[in-house]
């Protein structure tokens, strides 16, 4: 069986789109208003962070999604725009220079090869 490995890449933009939508189908979605700012961390861990200037008036809002947050949203998020996806493979987060990506592998085999004959 042939091994499968495929990089989706997000830009910042659908990134903060699939957050938004993955909190607003947990019933705990962004309050409105203006976001100041929104920026994936890798230290300590995976983390993105999203500040936002209530409409209200009220003092700034942060917002803190874990690494599995983020992968269930973008999961959800690509699932949402018929971006296929194999059921059963192993998915992952990895940076791209400053860009999230949801690695993707199916069939990836552990044994090592000492020999091939062709």
């Amino acid at each position: 069986m042939p091994t499968e490995i495929r990089h989706i890449i997000f830009s910042s933009e659908e990134l903060f789109i699939a957050l938004k939508e993955y909190r607003k189908r947990r019933r705990e979605p962004l309050p409105s208003g203006s976001v100041v700012k929104f920026a994936i961390e890798q230290s300590p861990e995976l983390s993105a962070i999203t500040r936002i200037a209530p409409e209200s008036g009220d003092p700034e809002k942060v917002f803190v999604s874990n690494r599995d947050e983020l992968a269930t949203a973008l999961i959800m998020y690509c699932i949402d725009n018929k971006v296929p996806m194999p059921v059963k493979s192993t998915k992952f987060l990895q940076m791209f220079g400053g860009s999230l990506g949801l690695v993707i592998t199916k069939n990836v085999s552990t044994e090592p090869i000492d020999r091939i004959d062709l």
